[in-house]
């Protein structure tokens, strides 16, 4: 408790001093309000310290009239005491029997109940509750605590006007390590994470996120961070393959995972399959159906598209119990291959710009979890006016040979 109480203030200390070199006042504002914040988790650190210290003061004297209080004698004592008062009983000529011992019942009834294993609950990948940033050795809230931003999986957790169908999500989470850095020397609203010898664009869409990233900048500190990819493919070439673009948007950052990751891991649930812009196969996670998401999208129409958008996470998955799907436009609807569900843990290889198979956290479906997909442009042909073109070029083709 005294530590975070000393961490509490040492932050106190630090947003005074920018408060003080703030250049706007949005700045200034935002700067306060993290103060006061702050202030608030100060007073409620020092009343849990009080309690803490009145129940080891309770204790204390629970020991102290335990210790005062006589020990009662042993079995063995009261034993031998019984016996030198008790009278030896006169010895006789009848031979005793010793009695015939029960026989113990191997009855269900005499066997204790079947106890049922505990498990340890596991938190759902909405993904993942809020994820708050930890500072280390704190429980209660502090400012790290303010900056928590729920992933797009966790938001189903909390749109309970939802109606459940299943406890599948759509989910793409893992953990990263590396330093945050400014993407431009002059903007602090711009940044990319550097892993390794990698560099990696690094999205923030919450404000309070961005303001904690700004107030905590350390570009030479390395931190784990919690985060779900995202990934843009581009045409292949003819000869050789062109790696998707890769940047990730920043959750949270952490100290301790509360889920069961490490670095680089990544819980990963989606289609499996393959798409025309990459030669491997893919992991599609989409954006899951809530009232908050129809909420956004009705809002910032012009923007469906992007905020609708899948990500096709490029996974090496040898030996998979299932095929991923590939659509084929010669074949009718009916007689496409099955479109298969899956939820992995997977490992991020950024010399690969993949992902690689790690183990499998469930067992394959046909059944979908609701999401909601970006809908075609106008002018968009259809699957069937596709499959004709393809069988007209196949009768050229015939036709010239």
């Amino acid at each position: 408790m005294a530590a975070s109480i000393k961490e509490i203030k040492q932050n106190i200390i630090k947003i005074q001093g920018l408060i003080k070199q703030a250049q706007n006042p949005v700045q200034k504002k935002t700067f306060s309000e993290i103060l006061k914040n702050l202030q608030g988790q100060l007073e409620e650190a020092l009343k849990k310290q009080k309690s803490t210290q009145k129940t080891s003061q309770k204790l204390e004297i629970q020991k102290i009239v335990k210790s005062i209080e006589p020990e009662p004698k042993s079995t063995t004592e009261s034993l031998l005491a019984a016996k030198s008062k008790s009278k030896l009983l006169p010895e006789t000529t009848q031979k005793l029997e010793p009695k015939p011992t029960p026989a113990i019942s191997t009855s269900p009834l005499s066997e204790p109940p079947n106890t049922p294993p505990i498990q340890a609950e596991s938190e759902p990948l909405p993904e993942p509750q809020n994820t708050p940033v930890i500072q280390p050795k704190q429980e209660q809230k502090t400012l790290v605590e303010s900056t928590s931003l729920l992933s797009e999986s966790e938001s189903i957790a909390k749109d309970k006007s939802e109606p459940k169908t299943s406890n599948k999500i759509f989910q793409g989470l893992g953990i990263i390590e590396g330093k945050i850095v400014k993407r431009f020397e002059d903007n602090d609203k711009y940044y990319n994470v550097v892993v390794g010898d990698k560099i990696y664009k690094l999205i923030i869409n919450k404000k309070r996120v961005l303001d904690f990233v700004k107030a905590t900048y350390n570009p030479d500190q390395t931190q784990q961070l919690l985060v779900y990819p995202n990934l843009v493919h581009y045409p292949q070439p003819k000869e050789g393959t062109l790696p998707p673009k890769i940047s990730f948007t920043l959750v949270a950052g952490i100290q301790e995972s509360r889920y069961e990751l490490k670095v680089n891991e990544f819980k990963l649930c989606g289609i499996y399959q393959q798409i025309g812009v990459y030669r491997g196969a893919v992991i599609s996670v989409h954006r899951n159906k809530t009232n908050t998401l129809k909420k956004i999208v009705r809002k910032f129409e012009q923007r469906t598209k992007n905020i609708l958008r899948a990500n096709h996470i490029p996974i090496l998955w040898k030996d998979s119990p299932v095929k991923p799907f590939r659509f084929n436009p010669r074949l009718d609807k009916d007689q496409q291959g099955d479109r298969y569900f899956v939820e992995i843990k997977a490992r991020f290889l950024p010399d690969r710009e993949q992902w690689g198979f790690m183990e499998l956290l469930g067992e394959p479906t046909l059944e979908f979890p609701n999401f909601m997909k970006a809908p075609k442009p106008d002018g968009t042909k259809s699957k069937s006016d596709n499959k004709e073109k393809v069988e007209k070029m196949n009768q050229e083709l015939d036709t010239k040979q």
